[in-house]
């Protein structure tokens, strides 16, 4: 990640594009003493100073008050590891998010990363959450993230940025999509060919000189964080056990309403069946982690939860046992800076104790600009997170893909993958679209690093002054 950054517009065409409705509230950290430990905070129904402006404030009788001393073993369920984090400072008062402190400020909802040594043990985190914050951490820990979300007025979150061991807060984010770059309905598969099946040129670009068509996946995984994923193609293996749904109180709901990532999960593992098209890790299990409404909408908290909850199947879960090169999660989104997306995916890319982590194929982006200044593109710096330009045929730059800087010494774009005019799934049975965008480079990249290592291949044609070529990514 380049040293400097500024905003700048991400326009993901034919991908989700993202672009903040809401101003993003970015606290800049200031250190203060904590506590070495937390264990179970005592509420207190008592008149407090309050920290930011040294004025008396009435609690009501719900108001908690943390005072952390060091914890000792076996105290309370707690174990004595260190959570340097704001959620051990002492006497931070801070009321239940179900209330409202002064009567007459509201509430935003903020997402907390901590630094990765200040996480400590997760109950004990979770408790310190939930008796500081009056809110359910099953619901707000992002425990595989080292973070947390809640609803807090200003005030208490300008107590929570001054403690040492918090790595930043910011305001959730509304955000939307922009239209397709181009798309364009095929036709059923019944009329294509004898087969009613096609390779896109895609495929076997990135295959190189080995022909992947007829390989066996079932046992290897693709998370898909996007629009979710079609009921109704009979393309797709697709695990409907750990499918889920973050746009609403209905995890379940994680089929597709708007047809973008089952484009993108049909190029990453559709069948060799005889039938649509074939992807590049064919048959390979797809889990649909819809993040984006059926509009084309969302919150930064949903990608944020469901990246959590990926991270979570893979380091503790029923992905733990299974080899992490065998797991990949495609993201085909993105917006301007957006440190809580990029603070969200570096810690899932990192591995555990135990070595185990999720790796992650990201969109550049399409607004045919430095990769540097968009989210979570600009994280192709960070180990096990692979961000894509778009090629068409002749590996040849799309004049709006994002690109990395020819004066830029750390490399955010990791390679280049074919991204125009890309045919894959539509969402009904048999039907075909072909879109273009870095949201359908990426499930290339996604599919690749399913059947083994890309190698760095011939680099791209940059179209645009001062952008540097991508190597191409190639199996063989």
């Amino acid at each position: 990640m380049a040293a400097s950054k500024s905003s700048s517009s991400f326009l993901v065409t034919a991908a989700p594009s993202y672009q903040n409705r809401a101003s993003t509230h970015l606290l800049n950290l200031q250190a203060s003493p904590l506590s070495t430990g937390c264990r179970p905070c005592a509420p207190a129904a008592l008149p407090a100073a309050d920290n930011i402006t040294g004025t008396a404030t009435s609690r009501a009788s719900s108001t908690f008050r943390a005072s952390c001393p060091s914890p000792s073993a076996g105290t309370d369920g707690i174990t004595g590891v260190a959570l340097q984090a704001a959620l051990s400072m002492p006497f931070l008062n801070i009321a239940p998010a179900s209330g409202n402190a002064s009567g007459t400020e509201q509430r935003q909802l903020y997402i907390i990363f901590l630094d990765s040594d200040a996480l400590g043990d997760r109950p004990g985190l979770a408790q310190c959450v939930q008796q500081l914050l009056g809110v359910d951490p099953a619901e707000q820990l992002l425990d595989h993230l080292n973070g947390f979300t809640a609803r807090l007025t200003t005030a208490q979150a300008q107590q929570l940025q001054r403690s040492k061991g918090v790595r930043n807060i910011e305001t959730d984010s509304i955000v939307t999509l922009a239209q397709p770059f181009s798309e364009m309905k095929i036709q059923s598969t019944g009329s294509i060919g004898a087969t009613g099946q096609i390779t896109p040129y895609g495929a076997p670009m990135v295959w190189g000189k080995t022909d992947y068509s007829k390989s066996i996946n079932s046992g290897k995984y693709a998370f898909v964080l996007d629009t979710g994923v079609s009921t109704q193609t009979n393309d797709l293996n697709i695990n409907t056990t750990y499918s889920r749904n973050f746009t609403s109180s209905n995890s379940r709901d994680w089929t597709d309403y708007q047809g973008h990532g089952t484009h993108v999960a049909g190029t990453i593992a559709a069948i060799n069946d005889g039938d649509g098209v074939v992807g590049v890790a064919p048959g390979a299990n797809i889990i649909s982690i819809r993040v984006l409404d059926r509009n084309g909408s969302g919150q930064t908290s949903w990608i944020v939860n469901g990246i959590n909850y990926a991270a979570g199947l893979v380091k503790s879960g029923a992905f733990s046992t299974i080899n992490p090169s065998n797991l990949v999660a495609n993201i085909s989104l993105g917006g301007g800076l957006n440190s809580t997306l990029d603070n969200a995916l570096r810690a899932a890319a990192s591995p555990d104790s135990r070595g185990r982590y999720l790796r992650f194929a990201i969109a550049a982006g399409n607004s045919g600009a430095d990769v540097d200044n968009s989210s979570p593109a600009n994280t192709g710096d960070a180990a096990n997170i692979y961000t894509v330009s778009a090629v068409d045929g002749t590996n040849t730059m799309a004049s709006w893909s994002n690109y990395d800087n020819l004066g830029d010494s750390i490399d955010d774009c990791d390679f280049s993958a074919p991204g125009v005019g890309i045919v894959s799934l539509g969402m009904s049975a048999g039907s075909l679209i072909s879109m273009s965008g870095t949201s359908m480079a990426a499930p290339h990249v996604a599919g690749a690093l399913l059947m083994g290592t890309p190698l760095a291949g011939p680099l791209s044609s940059p179209v645009i002054s001062g952008a540097s070529g991508d190597p191409f990514a190639l199996l063989s």
